[in-house]
Parts: C-alpha cells; structure tokens; sequence
C-alpha cells in the first residue's frame, strides 16, 4: 500500500530551535556511556536532518521500508517538530503492513501539527486505502476546511461518500467543488457528477451533466459518446424528456443552422472505408445527436433491403441478439439480419445479462422510431456503400422497399471515382439518389466533414 501517501510537506509551525544533529550509532558505547564508563571507541559521528530525509527518501523510493522505519524513528526521536517523521513514517509502516502503526503516528501527527494541511490528506487515504468510508470522510472534510482546497480532495470525499451509498451527498460535493475547488475547470468535477447520475438511471440530469462536461471540455474525444449513450437511455425510458433533452441541446449548438440542417437527415450506417458510422460522426460535428437505428452499424444494401421489406420484423427480440466485447465496449449483433451496431457501452460498466436486455429495449424502441421516420416525407436517410458501387438491381431494389413506407428519400454515398465527381448527385431512382464522396483514404474522416456538408446542402437543393 505504498500508494496510500505521497511525499508530505514539512510543517508550517515554527521549529527553532532544534536539535541540528543526531548520533548515528547509540549501541555498546551509548549503554557504557550511561553506565559512567568511558567508551571504547572514539565518539560516534552525527547527522543532519536534510541527511536524514534524504537517506530515508532513498530508502523509500528503493522500497526497503525496513530501514525507512529505521531512519524515520530517529528522525521522530531527535526531531520531533518536523511533520515528515511521521508522514513519510506512516508510508514506511504501510509499506511493511503496519496499518495500525501508519494509523497511530498519523493521529499523533494531527495533534502535533494542527496546522499542516498534509495530515488529514494522508489521514484520508490511509482510511480510504482500508475502505474506512466514515473515517476517510471526517479527514477529507477535515482538509476542506483550509484554506487550500485541491480538486481531487472533492473527489475523493466523493468517493468515500459514494463507497458508503450516499451518492446524492457526493454529488452535492462535486457540485460544490466546481465553485469552490482551487481548479473549479478540473474536468474530473464535471464527468464524476455526470457519472453518478447515469448510476442512479437519472437519464434526464445524465444527458445535461455530459452535456455540460462536453461544452466546457470540447477537445475530450469520449465526451460525446456518453452523452449519446445518456440520450439512447433517455429515449428508451422516456421519449417526451428526449425531445426535451434534444431541443436544450439544440440551445447550445455554437450554429444552429447547421445542426438543424444535418438534423434533416438520418443515418442507415453503411460499409467502407472508416465503417458505417461516418455519417453519425459528422453530425455530432455539428452538435446534433439524434437517436437512430443503424447510426453507429455496419449495414450492406442487401441487409437494408431485407430490413425494408421484413418491415424490421425480429429486431429486438432476445433471441435475435448477440453481444461480444469490442475495444472495451460491447458491440451487439443482430441476427435476424446480420447488421453490427456499436452500443456505447462500457464492459466493465455493465455485465453481459444487463446489456442483453438493455440492448433488446433500445433496439425495438429504435425499430419502432425508424418505421415512424420513414413515413415522414421530411426525412433524407443517408446509407454509405463505399466498397462497391450500387448495382441497377440494388438502387431498384432500394426504391421499391422505401417507397413502400411512404415518400421519404434515400441518398446513398458511394465513392466518388473518374466517372462520378465528389459532390455530384443525381437521381437513380424514385426516392434512391446516388451521391459521390472520396473515400480513397486521401482524407481522414475529420477532413471530410466540409465534403458531407456539401453533400447534404446538394441534396436539400434536388
């Protein structure tokens, strides 16, 4: 448990005057000494107390805890107004698993050194190194109270608050350590609350928290995967405060024109390069988050087809699903038609059981949101099919199954070549328009954004 403590500060009190010196050896010549009998060797040599720290430091950062005790014991003997005898002794006692001992030294230190804010600090994570929740709130709370208050003593109370199951009071901390911490813009302030309002299934405050986290943080890259995975929560549980969630996100897009305008469109995944999830990436480039089937799967236009006309029959259901670990996340199949869809969600956040029947809730409320969104005449479904062209069976194929829902259109994206220029669409069939991107890898994703944007702008003009 050498990690329960960190290198402490000395005490702020005042420790002149002290001792500057110390005997080394106290052995035969110091029980002669006291006897009145001269010693037989010459008197013994001394040292200071920065060779003192500094040999016990060593020992330390070599482990050899055995003779950091030794050090730090003669440091609290001959100098006994300096903090680092019983800090960096507490670590030495912890290191030879004497928790009772770190325990001991560190309440006598607090009695000591009232004013040295590193006590409660070690005091708190040698009680929270032991799973004391209690203990380790009284000494985290203890080292709130100075004047000095580090992000991650919030955290930690926290922690301690959350380990007891008081979770309401330890997000009351957090919220409190985003105004009053000494690093109020600590991003951990903002994703822990954020998180544990995702543990209560409070999906409604989790989507405004990651929101929240996602704004003040926009360079974080997972930021706005949890916040769609809140949204997918929220929609499954309650479609009303969705659309609540949606139209106050809507209020902090930095362009609302362009988030309304991808918002137009709706993805049907799709394969090639990058995978079927391109199109969903571009809109959260724009802020938009809408929830849909197929926006984070890989989808051929075979299987679409086949989705069309089986009016989805079988998505959902438990014995049509299977889910397998995939880059720390699981990643759900559906077989009744073969289609791969990322979840958002953490394997190691929730077990296999759970997922199944999450995954078998979020997908039927998605199949049912999507056959209402095809009968809407508003709607553009985007599919990308970039490993080959379409053929004419497919485009006539893709036509018939769409319009057999109404008269929503369907723009599928295919690589742009020779014969197909980026940017170009053209109309292939009733409600299929076949538009081109480049996708030779010339581009990464991210660089393609402006090329989807004219891509969608083209076809709003058809």
């Amino acid at each position: 448990m050498k990690w329960l403590f960190s290198r402490t500060q000395r005490s702020p009190i005042a420790i002149e005057p002290a001792p500057t010196a110390i005997p080394v050896a106290r052995g035969i010549d110091h029980l002669l000494a006291q006897a009145g009998r001269a010693p037989s060797t010459p008197p013994v040599e001394t040292i200071s107390l920065d060779v003192l720290q500094k040999q016990s430091d060593e020992a330390r950062a070599r482990s050899d805890w055995a003779e950091a005790e030794r050090l730090l014991t003669s440091m609290r003997e001959s100098f006994p107004d300096v903090s680092d005898g019983y800090t960096a002794g507490a670590v030495a006692a912890c290191g030879l698993g004497r928790y009772e001992q770190a325990g001991t030294l560190l309440a006598e230190a607090a009695v000591r050194f009232p004013l040295d804010r590193a006590i409660p600090l070690a005091r708190g994570r040698l009680a929270a190194g032991l799973s004391d929740w209690r203990a380790a709130e009284t000494h985290w709370r203890t080292a709130l109270a100075f004047d000095v208050r580090p992000w991650w003593v919030y955290t930690e109370l926290a922690g301690a608050l959350e380990h007891a199951g008081r979770v309401l009071e330890a997000e009351a901390v957090l919220l409190e350590g985003q105004a009053r911490s000494d690093e109020p813009d600590e991003i951990t302030l903002f994703t822990y609350p954020a998180r544990l309002a995702w543990q209560r299934e409070d999906w409604a405050l989790a989507v405004t928290r990651w929101a929240e986290a996602r704004r003040r943080f926009p360079q974080d890259e997972d930021l706005p995967a949890r916040e769609y995975e809140a949204l997918l929560r929220l929609g499954e549980h309650d479609p009303e405060a969705y659309a609540a969630a949606l139209r106050a996100l809507g209020r902090l897009s930095p362009d609302e024109e362009r988030r309304e305008m991808v918002l137009r469109f709706e993805s049907l995944g799709g394969n090639g390069p990058d995978g079927g999830c391109e199109f969903g990436c571009f809109q959260r480039r724009h802020g938009a988050e809408p929830l849909g089937l197929f926006r984070w799967a890989t989808v051929t236009p075979a299987q679409l087809i086949a989705c069309l006309n089986g009016r989805f029959a079988g998505i959902g259901e438990m014995d049509a699903i299977t889910i397998a670990p995939h880059e720390g996340q699981w990643e759900i199949t559906d077989t009744a038609y073969g289609t791969r869809m990322h979840s958002f969600v953490s394997v190691l956040d929730t077990p296999a059981g759970r997922m199944m029947v999450s995954a078998s809730r979020r997908m039927r409320y998605l199949r049912d949101k999507l056959i209402g969104d095809l009968r809407d005449p508003e709607k553009i479904f985007v599919l990308k099919v970039a490993w080959e062209p379409l053929t004419a069976g497919e485009i006539e194929a893709l036509s018939r199954a769409i319009r057999s829902y109404g008269p929503a259109s369907l723009l599928c994206v295919c690589a742009a070549d020779d014969d197909h220029q980026e940017g170009s669409i053209h109309a292939a069939a009733p409600g299929v328009f076949v538009g081109y991107l480049d996708v030779s890898g010339r581009l990464a994703v991210a660089d393609r954004h402006g090329a989807w944007e004219a891509l969608c702008r083209a076809m709003l003009a058809t």
